[in-house]
């Protein structure tokens, strides 16, 4: 049986973390989300970006950390209930909330609640559902993204090359050369930094090790990205690209006999450059 073992981009910034993940160095405040989803195909977006997807209908319960997701003042969360054509007793539940962590405690507890949304299926109801809310965020948030991204409302074949040209490179490097693996994610590894309140040598070595540990392992080999298998998704308000295989995978795949491990890539143009921003 292949392991599948779903490492995306902050959990290769974090793996090798010697100390509590939960640690808090210069971070005002935290936010988290808990989502709650049962017998629901379905997304969650913040500020237009799908960052939970369910694709089928097994239910669970995560808490994750959205502070590199979140805007100071205006946000929005929504859902996006899709259809399920093969089950005719389909009655899919939502629940998510945002938080304000509270610091004093060691796991994500709720100090402020800043945005509730929930969904509880009607009979007769006709899917894909969807609704969003706004909230306000008055505390501060130090990452650089929001301010720094162009804004994005279309992307041309040269655009998408590159991008393309970008990801093949950072796959190359991850079982070749670390440096450069770490290289291409500088602007991402500052933003982890800065979202986390930790220094960026801290993730800098994070990174590292997490891909000196990814070339340790057995006959690990590239599954090659095919540019017309390939979907690029403008989100977060048309300042984000979120770059997916068309089967919903992420871009990048790495996989041996006995392990699978893909990288999600979010690109942002900055300073008239494509570049790796989450």
């Amino acid at each position: 049986m292949k392991l599948n073992l779903l490492l995306n981009a902050v959990l290769l910034l974090t793996i090798f973390t010697c100390e509590n993940a939960m640690s808090q160095e210069n971070v005002t405040s935290k936010q988290y989300i808990k989502v709650e989803l049962k017998d629901a195909i379905s997304d969650i977006s913040i500020n237009g970006v799908p960052f939970i997807k369910n694709l089928d209908t097994d239910g669970f319960i995560t808490t994750e950390p959205v502070n590199l997701w979140l805007k100071n003042g205006k946000n929005t969360l929504s859902y996006t209930i899709h259809p399920d054509d093969e089950d005719e007793s389909y009655s899919p539940q939502i629940n998510a909330l945002i938080f304000t962590h509270d610091n004093t405690q060691e796991f994500p507890t709720p100090l402020k609640n800043l945005a509730t949304i929930t969904y509880t299926h009607v009979d007769d109801t006709k899917y894909p559902a969807s609704e969003s809310i706004d909230f306000e965020l008055n505390e501060k948030i130090n990452t650089r993204l929001w301010d720094d991204a162009e804004n994005i409302t279309a992307l041309s074949q040269d655009d998408k090359n590159e991008m393309i040209a970008i990801a093949n490179s950072l796959a190359e490097y991850v079982l070749s050369d670390t440096s450069q693996a770490v290289k291409l994610q500088a602007y991402k590894i500052k933003e982890d930094a800065l979202s986390e309140g930790k220094t960026i040598e801290r993730l800098t070595e994070a990174a590292t090790k997490s891909y000196e540990w990814l070339r340790s392992q057995k006959d690990l080999k590239i599954d090659n990205i095919d540019p017309n298998e390939i979907n690029f998704n403008i989100c977060g308000g048309g300042q984000l690209i979120n770059m997916m295989r068309s089967n919903n995978e992420d871009a990048i795949i790495l996989e041996s006999d006995d392990m699978y491990f893909d990288i999600g890539l979010y690109f942002a143009k900055i300073q008239g450059k494509w570049t790796i921003v989450r």
